[in-house]
């Protein structure tokens, strides 16, 4: 029986009860009932409209009998029992549940991506996430959550930027580089790396994964991108790049 993880996030309303209302929905889509729940986290926002509180965080583990698209729909639908709403990209919100990791499996299908694109970078979803499933191994890079979580922390990593090797992406990520400064002096500076392979290409019989920080410009539109790796560095970079 599959095994799967799902974060929690909320920033608008009463996080706290939101959460425990959440938490026992969950509990119904879980085997025999029986969650993994992480600690709860409180976190600055990171990307999104100004002017947002802090979130409240969380990463909860259980084993399901529905197939990642039934159970997809079941965390929206918990979404929506708390009045989830969609007005911009990151804005604030009642209840934001990302199915993680499902399994091993590796799953790249409209409106679903498994395991989640940004999970890697996130120390917000890393955290908590190592608290529960330490030892799961991420099914593409092949690193434990916890290796991935340590790698975060240390900060020797650059961000890995995956996308096709076609140029267009190269220039852009020149031009990200000329922008990017450090607001510390103690900070290590940014490191963007690409990949040359296609997001979609899988690893050969042999082949190390990329590893540490990963973030797929595939998953996100062009004019998205500069956001995206702002606010990714952020993440990684806390105190550092802007």
């Amino acid at each position: 029986m599959p095994r799967t993880l799902v974060s929690l996030g909320s920033n608008l309303g009463d996080a706290a009860t939101v959460f425990d209302a959440a938490i026992e929905k969950l509990r119904r889509l879980a085997r025999g009932g029986l969650l993994q729940v992480s600690r709860r986290h409180r976190t600055e926002p990171i990307g999104g409209p100004p002017g947002q509180a802090a979130f409240l965080n969380a990463v909860v583990g259980f084993e399901t009998t529905l197939p990642p698209d039934r159970l997809l729909a079941a965390l929206q639908g918990v979404e929506a029992a708390h009045d989830r709403q969609r007005p911009e990209r990151w804005a604030a919100r009642t209840l934001d549940l990302d199915l993680l990791l499902y399994g091993d499996e590796v799953i790249d299908q409209p409106g679903l991506r498994v395991p989640h694109p940004r999970m890697t970078f996130r120390p917000f979803v890393l955290g908590p996430a190592v608290e529960i499933a330490a030892d799961w191994p991420h099914p593409e890079t092949g690193q434990t959550l916890g290796e991935l979580w340590e790698r975060l922390r240390s900060g020797d990593d650059g961000l890995l930027l995956l996308g096709d090797d076609n140029g267009v992406v190269r220039r852009w990520v020149g031009e990200i580089r000329s922008s990017v400064t450090i607001n510390d002096a103690s900070a290590k500076a940014p490191r963007l790396t690409i990949d040359a392979q296609p997001t979609s290409a899988q690893p050969g019989p042999g082949d190390t994964p990329p590893s540490g920080p990963r973030l797929a410009l595939s998953d996100c539109a062009p004019e998205h991108w500069r956001d995206e790796v702002l606010a990714a560095l952020d993440c990684v970079w806390p105190t550092g790049p802007r």
